[in-house]
């Protein structure tokens, strides 16, 4: 039986979307292989640099999904992602698909999802590093015993933002999200040496050390690459293995039918280096 392992993208807005727009044989392009309440998302920003990063990161967890699941591109717009909001019921929840446990983030130009295992519970965030952090950030962000001055505890700003991305995600495995402070996570590892350095291949899981919340007890998080003056970390379950999936791979790994009203040209995918 093979090994269980989590499925991770993480990729530019620009790429995933332009490489998509090629593969799609539509004259929507990308926008033609996502749904009605992705593009609607996508919509609802005010800016169109914000609505492309939405519609990116609504498409990659499609593709990460579909490659899991086995369905073909032309079904990426109707394959089940439930997002209903737990306290609302609008769909700005966790998403949710039958078979696997799924999540994304993005920020900036960056684009992070992952699909695992069902009883995986993932949860992922990205973070552009910014040369600064708000007032109030370490009080609202670390725990006590991370804000301390102790030895390996965080203490320039990437660092401190390597902790709010692993609390961010651990939060959305526990279907929790900022419903708890992160104050009351404490990290697994902090203390070590290098605790903050990224894994340059691979994963460096460590158990929650005190979740604040019986959702998360037991919760593994790892930080993860992904590009200079960025963050980024998985949360799950388990410490399951990592697979990084490229745009192309994730392309493809789904079946090139022409989605429903595509041009009749073939698909500049089939030449994808």
């Amino acid at each position: 039986m093979e090994r269980p392992v989590i499925d991770l993208l993480i990729t530019t807005v620009d790429e995933l979307l332009d490489r998509a727009d090629q593969a799609s044989g539509h004259a929507r392009g990308a926008r033609a292989l996502v749904s009605e309440a992705d593009l609607a998302a996508a919509a609802h920003r005010r800016r169109p640099v914000d609505a492309r990063r939405t519609l990116a990161g609504r498409l990659g967890l499609r593709l990460l999904a579909a490659a899991a699941t086995g369905a073909p591109l032309r079904e990426l717009p109707s394959l089940p992602i439930d997002r209903s909001c737990d306290r609302c019921g609008e769909q700005h929840g966790r998403p949710r698909s039958a078979g696997v446990s799924l999540s994304s983030s993005t920020s900036g130009d960056l684009v992070l999802a992952v699909v695992g295992p069902a009883d995986a519970s993932v949860g992922v965030d990205v973070e552009v590093v910014p040369d600064d952090l708000w007032r109030g950030f370490d009080e609202y962000a670390l725990h006590p015993s991370e804000r301390d001055g102790r030895p390996g505890a965080p203490a320039s700003i990437d660092e401190r933002l390597a902790a709010w991305t692993e609390k961010e995600a651990v939060l959305k495995a526990a279907g929790l999200g900022l419903s708890l402070s992160p104050a009351r996570l404490l990290l697994g590892g902090v203390g070590e040496a290098r605790r903050w350095a990224i894994p340059r291949q691979g994963a460096r899981w460590r158990r929650l050390g005190e979740s604040g919340h019986p959702r998360a007890a037991g919760l593994h998080s790892t930080p993860v690459e992904a590009r200079a003056g960025a963050r980024a970390a998985v949360a799950a379950t388990g410490a399951l293995p990592l697979r990084r999936r490229s745009v192309d791979a994730l392309l493809h790994a789904v079946d090139f039918d022409p989605v429903a009203g595509a041009a009749c040209h073939p698909s500049p995918a089939r030449s994808i280096p």
